[in-house]
């Protein structure tokens, strides 16, 4: 589709138009963000983390102070990890 960028000739696969993975995969529950909001703007250091191959900001997904918008942040039944 016109959002994919991936390229099989530089190695570059599952790609958004801006260099953004299409999935994760997460070992523990994850506070996704409400659905149609940029995970982008729900948490603030993922830009980095994804673009610095993960080595910047690996707490990024944490709930800890600085890492994201509570106020977009889904919260099923009122339930959140602590």
């Amino acid at each position: 589709t016109g959002d994919d960028n991936s390229s099989v000739a530089n190695s570059i696969y599952y790609r958004s138009s801006g260099n953004l993975s299409w999935a994760m995969d997460f070992q523990e529950v994850w506070d996704y963000p409400f659905e149609d909001t940029d995970v982008q703007n729900a948490y603030f250091n993922f830009y980095n983390w994804v673009t610095s191959g993960g080595t910047s900001n690996p707490d990024w997904f944490e709930n800890v102070s600085g890492n994201r918008d509570e106020s977009l942040i889904y919260r099923p039944y009122g339930i959140s990890k602590k």
